[in-house]
């Protein structure tokens, strides 16, 4: 009796193995079960794929039809490789290839294989279907089946954690992450992100708290994300979205507002472009806001050169308070947006446009 080879994005369980022997010789389940010492019942489970093989069963299954223990066993390994790889591929199939090549994250081969090996080491996994519970997602929890959407906020969010890896992380405090976030009021004015990135993540960082700064693939409508690592470490990951200054701002500090007021075991996936209803993120917004240009404020002129003024005796860019007059209804978005800066990617690093 010798292995089969395995079909490709297919996976070959034991039990034709099995009923093939049993075909060749002649046998019936029942046969089985007799010949084993099995139960009739354990005898079917093996013959229908519902029974993985054990050491117990491979040394019953080569009593009674043949082989040896170590070729059931490897008959068993054999699949589950198979299976795992095929299951991996089903994820890969989610994911626009050139897309996602073309950032250097994760290496999709014309080889299922070779991608859906490097997927699972990417995501750093040995089962597959570890996949749908990473990063506490609930969104992804919703429903059995990924769309491509879901597979791209996950291999953003991952790279997210790969680069948190590199950032000096201190324990986490409350009190150390408030006054960041008074500090990081006055990077606003910064204009380089190659500048004040590297500045918000040791801020944070010395508070506990891990800042990535990701260019999120084509499908990934999110702006931010407000989470645990795997390590546990707290993690904010932002995608620059927009790629304007306004925006950039308050997603850091809606994400920032997730950590200090709610739960940090529950991932906030926030694409922050539709007014939500969700309590949770209301309080993030309101304290966001807070944070950066207090509510109660009032303005007497909203010229341009008012504005300006006005945030530089806030201690914030033009272009932040801009934004939020816009999100207000004081001013409509058509107006004052030469006060914003913008920016673009350059390769996978943010820089002025």
């Amino acid at each position: 009796m010798t292995e089969t080879s395995f079909a490709p994005r297919w996976a070959s369980p034991p039990a034709e193995t099995i009923k093939e022997a049993l075909l060749e010789q002649g046998l019936s389940v029942e046969d089985l079960a007799d010949r084993s010492g099995l139960s009739d019942a354990a005898a079917r489970a093996l013959v229908t794929g519902e029974s993985s093989i054990t050491p117990d069963l491979a040394d019953s299954l080569a009593a009674a039809i043949g082989s040896t223990r170590e070729f059931w066993l490897n008959r068993e390994a054999r699949y589950q490789e198979a299976l795992n790889l095929v299951t991996a591929d089903n994820f890969v199939q989610l994911l626009p290839k050139s897309h996602v090549n073309s950032l250097g994250w994760l290496a999709l081969d014309d080889d299922w294989r070779a991608s859906a090996h490097a997927f699972l080491e990417y995501f750093d996994l040995q089962i597959a279907d570890q996949w749908t519970g990473l990063y506490g997602a609930a969104r992804f929890r919703q429903s059995a089946t990924f769309s491509s959407n879901q597979a791209e906020v996950a291999v953003w969010l991952r790279q997210g954690e790969i680069e948190a890896k590199n950032l000096g992380v201190g324990p986490w405090s409350p009190t150390r992450f408030r006054e960041a976030l008074a500090d990081a009021r006055t990077l606003t004015k910064l204009r380089d992100p190659r500048e004040f990135i590297p500045k918000l993540q040791a801020l944070f960082g010395r508070a506990g708290v891990a800042l990535a700064v990701v260019r999120a693939p084509e499908g990934c409508k999110m702006s931010g994300a407000a989470l645990r690592n795997r390590d546990g470490t707290r993690l904010i990951v932002v995608s620059a979205r927009y790629l304007v200054d306004d925006h950039f701002w308050f997603t850091v500090f809606h994400e920032a507002a997730h950590m200090l007021l709610h739960d940090s075991s529950h991932a906030f996936l926030d694409e922050l472009e539709t007014p939500s209803e969700s309590v949770l993120e209301v309080e993030a917004n309101e304290l966001a806001r807070e944070l950066l240009v207090p509510a109660s404020l009032e303005f007497e002129s909203l010229t341009y050169r008012a504005v300006a003024g006005w945030a530089s005796q806030l201690g914030i860019a033009p272009g932040v308070l801009v934004g939020q007059l816009q999100h207000d209804g004081r001013v409509p978005h058509s107006q004052l947006n030469k006060l914003k800066r913008w920016y673009r990617w350059d390769g996978g690093t943010l820089v002025p446009k």
